[in-house]
């Protein structure tokens, strides 16, 4: 178990959510997890970069409403004027307190070495925070962490610090992982997917929305329905099936025929079908990933296909990118970075949308040669057969390893030592593994056998 604190200038830890001292000049909300907290409070007030200056974010190892199912915790923050560089400490503790003298004693602890010198930023590489001590026992870490302007609160959610710090690492094209030498460094091109894209979606209600428009016509040109047969004009990639989701290339599972208004297809509606087909590609990715059931981020179809509600498309402008962007999707480094920027406020998913994919960390395909992208090709079909785990058994998975391998070794020419056994990558897949977000609490395993795949049950984890 553990718990993670937003704060400046914390006064009192408290694990069952009581507030111990009130203060002029603040306002409290009980937000949603604040790791996506889109920095709108629950009435719709914004949270502006800067425009507090104390924050107090309290919490459970893991509070769940009652009614979504949906990690809550308690905000409490002073307006101030916004800051240049708008910052927070965040605090990851190791385990519960198990009275209130103890949760006494950590916020004391916790005040002491964020009033201290030298407190530990994100920025800084992958050491962990600084620590928190009772005596000679560890109980917790605080780190400096820049706040974004706008999207998730990265860090909240997060019980690995040097995660977070070599997910940062990346998004500067830095791979930079705990146990590595800082030098020399390991460079990756790296860019926002919405930098090498030429869009995505279109959203599924521009798709298959019934709704009636100004022009009299629906929103959607098309009606969705269930399989594909022989000869479908429009095939579809629209739902999560896990079980069938295992390997890189995946089968559409529905089609679409344009919609009939009075028995006919208006001419409006037959243009408006053909925009959205403009947008059917190979490769999807996919917005409400579970990481203890799914295997993958990005789904590839044997043909173009209509990207749907959980997997929309992402349209490059050269076809030919799309095999390097799917390797690196689907390795731990696309793990790492799709959970760094995801919604953490359900337990074991990853969720992201249409408008927060673009700012997603990806591997910049515009920098790589033709004899590169001809390697990912050719790494790609000759992975295609192979299974994979799901991501919360990432640290088992012998295909995932060899996918890593191939992407960082084959087709971008890094150090093989790498990817050795034992080495950094095998320690982020195990990091990634261990961390509660990603796993759930799930306890059974997936198994593959030779007619499919079974689960066993697992004891490892609480």
């Amino acid at each position: 178990m553990f718990l993670s604190v937003l704060t400046a200038n914390l006064l009192v830890v408290n694990l069952h959510v009581k507030l111990y001292k009130a203060e002029r000049g603040r306002s409290s909300r009980t937000l949603p997890r604040i790791g996506q907290a889109h920095r709108e409070t629950a009435d719709g007030e914004r949270l502006q970069p800067g425009g507090h200056d104390r924050f107090w974010l309290l919490g459970t190892a893991r509070s769940f409403s009652a009614d979504t199912g949906m990690a809550e915790c308690l905000l409490i923050a002073r307006h101030s004027p916004p800051a240049n560089e708008p910052r927070a400490t965040f605090v990851v503790l190791s385990g519960q307190p198990k009275n209130t003298l103890e949760g006494e004693l950590a916020a004391q602890a916790i005040n002491r070495v964020i009033a201290g010198p030298g407190l530990t930023r994100l920025e800084d590489g992958p050491f962990g925070g600084s620590r928190i001590m009772l005596g000679e026992t560890l109980v917790g870490q605080a780190l400096d962490c820049p706040i974004p302007a706008e999207g998730a609160w990265q860090m909240v959610g997060v019980k690995d610090v040097t995660l977070a710090q070599t997910a940062h690492q990346i998004t500067s094209g830095r791979l930079w992982i705990e146990g590595m030498a800082s030098q020399p460094s390991v460079l990756i091109p790296v860019c926002a997917i919405g930098d090498v894209m030429e869009r995505l979606g279109p959203h599924h209600l521009d798709i298959t929305g019934a709704q009636e428009k100004s022009d009299g016509l629906p929103q959607g040109p098309f009606e969705k329905l269930d399989g594909v047969p022989a000869g479908a004009a429009y095939p579809c990639l629209w739902s999560h099936d896990s079980s069938r989701e295992r390997r890189l290339i995946v089968q559409p599972d529905t089609h679409c025929l344009v919609r009939q208004v009075g028995g006919r297809v208006p001419p409006a509606l037959q243009e408006r079908a053909e925009t959205r087909w403009a947008t059917a590609t190979r490769a999807h990715y996919g917005c409400d990933l579970q990481f203890n059931s799914q295997s993958l981020i990005i789904a590839m179809t044997q043909e173009r296909a209509i990207g749907g509600r959980a997997w929309p498309s992402v349209v490059f402008a050269n076809a030919d990118h799309e095999y390097a962007f799917a390797l690196w999707s689907n390795s731990t480094l696309g793990l790492l970075c799709h959970w760094w920027m995801s919604n953490k406020t359900q337990r074991g998913r990853g969720t992201t949308t249409v408008t927060s994919i673009p700012a997603i960390t990806t591997l910049d395909v515009r920098a790589l040669s033709n004899a590169q992208h001809l390697q990912a090709q050719s790494a790609f079909e000759r992975l295609s057969g192979l299974r994979l785990l799901p991501f919360d058994q990432i640290d088992e998975d012998e295909g995932r390893a060899e996918l890593d391998r191939n992407l960082l070794v084959d087709v971008l020419g890094l150090d093989p030592a790498l990817c050795e056994p034992g080495g950094s990558m095998e320690r982020l897949r195990r990091k990634l593994a261990t961390e509660p977000q990603i796993h759930g609490s799930k306890r059974t395993r997936v198994v593959f056998t030779p007619e499919g795949e079974t689960t066993t049950p697992r004891t490892d984890r609480l």
